[in-house]
């Protein structure tokens, strides 16, 4: 893993080429500057089951769920989670996620999620449409990088959600810090 570099610059490089013994080429640069690098895995879906209309975070029966996301980063990094902002049913019914974290919900229709990169509810973030940091303390990992459980929280309003399987998108990435 090349670590990133901000000031002063610290990276060489030098390059040869030989295509044949008549045609040669070199090139040599010094003190340049390593970009940030990130990547993320997300290999898993949530499954919640089903669960009761009302459900609140601290529902140790169903929640939370764990993410398992695996992150690599040649420098200090935050793990941000979003959600789509609605998800949809099998016979084309749709819940609406509450921004604001309602625990649970009172707008009918509406659902909460909460993350954090541990199991306790007290450091967990709501999740929005937009990217939130759940992890500001990520550091440069390994070549083959590390896996991080991150565990995800959900609440339910108490009225017109229909009981059926609903799919949304819930959006890991790794940003600079």
């Amino acid at each position: 893993m090349s670590t990133e570099s901000l000031s002063p610059a610290d990276w060489d490089a030098q390059g040869k080429a030989i295509r044949n013994p008549t045609q040669t080429g070199e090139l040599y640069v010094r003190d340049k500057a390593m970009n940030w690098y990130g990547e993320i895995t997300v290999p898993a879906s949530v499954d919640w089951g089903d669960v009761p209309l009302g459900l609140t975070f601290e529902n140790a029966a169903y929640n939370p769920q764990t993410a398992s996301v695996g992150y690599i980063a040649n420098g200090d990094y935050y793990e941000d989670i979003k959600s789509s902002d609605t998800w949809t049913g099998g016979g084309g019914e749709s819940v609406t996620l509450d921004a604001s974290g309602g625990n649970p919900p009172t707008d009918p229709g509406k659902f909460a999620l909460m993350a954090d990169d541990t199991a306790n509810l007290g450091d967990a973030w709501v999740v929005t449409p937009a990217y939130k940091h759940i992890n500001a303390s990520g550091t440069i990992t390994a070549e083959e990088g590390t896996t991080a459980a991150n565990s995800l929280w959900l609440s339910l309003g108490t009225e017109e959600i229909i009981p059926v399987t609903y799919s949304g998108t819930i959006y890991f990435q790794i940003a600079n810090r």
